[in-house]
């Protein structure tokens, strides 16, 4: 399928709340649709091309080389390459675990970008534009160590119905105190069919609680799917190469995969707060 039928296959979803498709040469239109973004004006922007086919190549072949860590509850659905600090928001002393295990996992995913255009440092230089500034988080008490930014999913299978929120996910951490926060999905490897982002124009509320199937632990049956009923929602199928920005407190959901091959995709937040913008995993 090439960029124009993808294109017109979503058109219809769009015209009612839309996806801003640019280029990698829009960085100051980017910046300047994040406030659109986070009033639920736009769905998400799509980058085309943010990585191109060379460095592409290079990435699934450095990746053959990794081991990707399913999760034991969903062996072969879904796994990942690095680390996720919500993935610790339910652990004793998970603050200190998670920067403990920073080095590592930067270091693995340097390894992985090894002789290609490094993502993070382009996501950097693209979002640092039209009064915003973009760097890696830090945490002050943490002695301002870094955040890992830069996790890399695996998905086998579709993924529950759910939200990204540090302010309700990670209490206390410095990421948590923010005006926004978006995902930045850059798209490596896309299954033949299937594994489409699926955003709603619903941000999550304290109340939605009582749908949530997680109780202690994070991601493993998420929400009850028909809750969101008749809500608006876009759903994207980038190419690989493509970089996606939607806002994460809305509800999302990656659709079922039909391919032998996993959807993998470099993730990162992306926090705001006072004109900086600040990526972490």
């Amino acid at each position: 399928m090439n960029r124009i039928e993808n294109q017109e296959i979503m058109s219809h979803r769009e015209k009612q709340w839309g996806v801003k498709h640019l280029t990698p040469d829009n960085s100051a239109e980017a910046c300047d649709l994040l406030h659109a973004l986070a009033s639920n004006e736009i769905a998400a922007i799509q980058i085309a091309q943010f990585l191109d086919r060379r460095d592409l190549d290079i990435v699934i072949e450095n990746m053959s080389k990794q081991e990707i860590a399913w999760y034991e509850n969903k062996e072969f659905q879904q796994g990942r390459i690095g680390i996720n600090a919500t993935g610790f928001g339910y652990e004793a002393g998970r603050k200190q675990r998670y920067f403990d295990l920073t080095p590592e996992a930067a270091k693995s995913r340097d390894e992985i970008f090894k002789g290609a255009s490094d993502p993070i440092d382009k996501i950097i230089k693209f979002f640092s534009s039209n009064g915003y500034s973009a760097s890696i988080a830090t945490e002050p008490d943490m002695q301002n160590a870094r955040y890992f930014a830069g996790l890399i999913r695996a998905m086998g299978a579709k993924s529950t119905l759910h939200f990204d929120y540090a302010p309700d996910q990670l209490p206390g951490w410095s990421v948590s105190d923010s005006e926004e926060q978006y995902g930045l999905v850059l798209y490596l490897q896309m299954p033949t069919e299937g594994g489409e982002l699926t955003v709603y124009n619903r941000p999550w509320q304290p109340e939605d609680e009582s749908h949530n199937n997680d109780i202690g632990q994070k991601g493993t049956y998420g929400f009850t799917e028909d809750f969101l009923g008749d809500t608006p929602r876009t759903s994207i199928r980038p190419l690989e190469g493509d970089l996606v920005v939607f806002k994460t407190r809305n509800f999302h959901q990656i659709g079922e995969i039909k391919s032998d091959k996993p959807r993998l995709g470099l993730t990162t937040f992306m926090s705001l707060k006072d004109g900086s913008l600040s990526l972490w995993s």
